[in-house]
């Protein structure tokens, strides 16, 4: 039998909208009997992101530009040995378990 422990949280911020839904509402939830205001994972995963505390180089990217950004990199390194890279690079992705699809896009 496995142990599972689950971690309800109310945490305090300053009276700010955090982040909005599709209508641009502010999100919230009924929690202990009261309207509180409710951040998305999303939201925090963000903010950890972005934090100044992050190691410099280290912070995450998200980009629908992969394939370029790799084709960019290991030409400034290889120069004209990098002349097929694009294939080289989809070949890696998928032993990596990653598609490319057909836009370029991962």
């Amino acid at each position: 039998m496995s142990l599972f422990i689950e971690f309800h949280l109310i945490q305090n911020f300053a009276p700010s909208n955090l982040n909005r839904d599709d209508t641009g509402a502010p999100k919230d939830a009924i929690f202990g009997g009261y309207r509180r205001a409710r951040i998305s994972s999303q939201c925090l995963k963000r903010a950890v992101r972005q934090t100044a505390e992050f190691p410099a180089g280290h912070q995450g990217v998200r980009t629908k530009k992969l394939l370029e950004l790799l084709s960019e990199q290991l030409r400034t390194q290889f120069g004209r040995e990098a002349e097929d890279m694009p294939a080289r690079i989809q070949l890696a992705l998928a032993a990596a378990g990653l598609a490319v699809k057909e836009d370029g896009k991962t």
